[in-house]
């Protein structure tokens, strides 16, 4: 499997973050400014998604894409359906760690969320 060069992802993820700002820009005129106290918030955001990015890049520089080349080596000494389960069986797991630890709402919505995905690991098991 070829992984694109580092420069290729720099120039996709730095296209990516004009077009969103182009399309941002053009909606302007037709929503009104935030309130000032939303600022705060909005500068914070953006710093956060501008480190998210720059981490992104980084990551495709130094091929450090682990968990999807773990995904994919699995799926060669396993069955696909086993390991697809097994990967989206994290969504529930990430829910339940964060009703009993974190202390999240565990309303009927998560419940019937979570019961979805452990019907749908149980069809990819047959």
């Amino acid at each position: 499997m070829r992984l694109p060069s580092p420069a290729d992802k720099l120039l996709e993820i730095t296209v990516m973050g004009i077009a969103g700002a182009v399309v941002c820009a053009a909606a302007l005129p037709f929503v009104p400014l935030p309130q000032p106290e939303a600022w705060t918030f909005l500068a914070i955001s953006v710093l956060l998604h501008t480190l998210y990015f720059a981490a992104l890049a980084a990551a495709y520089h130094w091929g450090d894409l682990s968990a999807y080349r773990i995904v994919l080596w699995a799926m060669t000494r396993a069955p696909i359906a086993a390991v697809a389960a097994l990967r989206e069986a994290s969504v529930s797991f990430a829910a339940l760690i964060g009703a009993v630890f974190l202390r999240e709402g565990y309303g009927p919505v998560r419940v019937a969320g979570a019961a979805l995905v452990v019907c749908g690991i149980g069809l990819l098991g047959l």
